[in-house]
Parts: structure tokens; C-alpha cells; sequence
């Protein structure tokens, strides 16, 4: 958690997470039903990071799909678009 959260010295993890394994292995129930809640638990909330003040957690299922046409492609963009934004404020308005 403390890595998510960039409380660490090394590790890239607060930049992002990704899990992959096969269908049907309990991704979706670990995201919900463990990540989420410990995310919570540990003060990291959903949208509005600049209202929030506080870390933002964006949870995407099935990323994969993104790849298999324009508008995810699309959307994958604005995606990292935000994230740099977040990371780096001032520089990208």
C-alpha cells in the first residue's frame, strides 16, 4: 500500500498498478473486495484530486479493450494526459 500511495524510496508503483491474469481467477473480486477498501481505508480517494487534496485512485477493468479500437485508444490518451497533469502540475496547462 505504501508504495501505491509513493510513500516509498524506490519502486515506480504509484504510478500505476497493473494486474493481469487469466479469466475467470478472481481479479475483479481481489479489485473490489480487497484493493478498493484497503485503498479507502488508507485515506486514497476516487475523482476530484485537486478538490480532494488528497492521493487519487483509478481503477480500470478490462484495460485490454482499449487497444482493440480508436475510441479507447482515444481514451488511453487522455488517460496518461491526466496522469501527467497530476504528476507534474502547472507545466501542462
Amino acid at each position: 500500500m505504501r508504495q501505491l500511495q509513493g510513500k516509498t524510496d524506490f519502486g515506480d508503483a504509484h504510478n500505476g498498478l497493473f494486474l493481469a491474469a487469466p479469466r475467470r481467477t478472481g481479479k475483479t473480486t481481489f479489485l473490489r473486495g480487497d484493493l478498493c477498501p484497503a485503498l479507502e481505508r488508507a485515506g486514497v480517494v476516487g475523482p476530484l484530486h485537486e478538490t480532494a487534496r488528497k492521493t487519487v485512485a483509478l481503477v480500470i477493468e478490462e484495460a485490454q479493450h482499449a487497444l482493440t479500437g480508436e475510441a479507447g485508444g482515444v481514451a488511453m490518451t487522455a488517460l496518461k494526459s491526466a496522469h501527467d497533469q497530476l504528476n507534474r502540475p502547472g507545466l501542462y496547462t
